[in-house]
Order: structure tokens, then sequence, then C-alpha cells
């Protein structure tokens, strides 16, 4: 798998992850480091997680209108239908 960089400002800026679980922690604490307002949506993120920052928690099924309004949006190792719904939204 090849790597992509990016650098874009996230101050106060409205980002998604998706994932199924602890794999979207790293993408959460990366994105609450760099000051954005994240929501993470999953059906099996764990009740207790260990994340410094705040952010929104959602554990149910991704819906096509949660990247309303949002910048960048982080999506992990889903089921293929949800990841076509992801794209489609996005």
């Amino acid at each position: 798998m090849g790597t992509l960089s990016l650098a874009v400002e996230l101050q106060d800026r409205q980002t998604v992850v998706i994932s199924t679980g602890g794999e979207g922690l790293a993408a959460v604490e990366a994105l609450l480091a760099a000051g954005a307002s994240v929501r993470w949506i999953g059906p099996e993120i764990p009740e207790k997680i260990d994340c410094s920052g705040a952010p929104e928690i959602k554990r149910r099924s991704f819906r096509p209108g949660d990247l309303a309004g949002c910048l960048l949006a982080i999506a992990g190792d889903l089921p293929d239908a949800v990841s076509h719904a992801v794209g489609a939204a996005a």
C-alpha cells in the first residue's frame, strides 16, 4: 500500500472517522491533536477509550448524512457495502 501525505489546516474544522472499532483510535487522536472537531462513527467503538480530547462518538452504523459539513473523512477497514456508501456520500 502506498502513502499519501497531506498538509491541511484542521483547526476547528469538522472531520469524521468511520471505523469498525478500536482501529480508528489513531486517526481520532491525530485529528484531535491537529485541533479538528472529530466525530467517530462505528458500531463497535469500545465503551471505554483512552483518548486525549473529546471526540463526538456515535456507536452505530454509517449514514450518508454523516459527512454533511465535514472537511475530511477517514474510513477504516469496512465491509464493502459500507465502503461504497461512504464513497458515494463523499
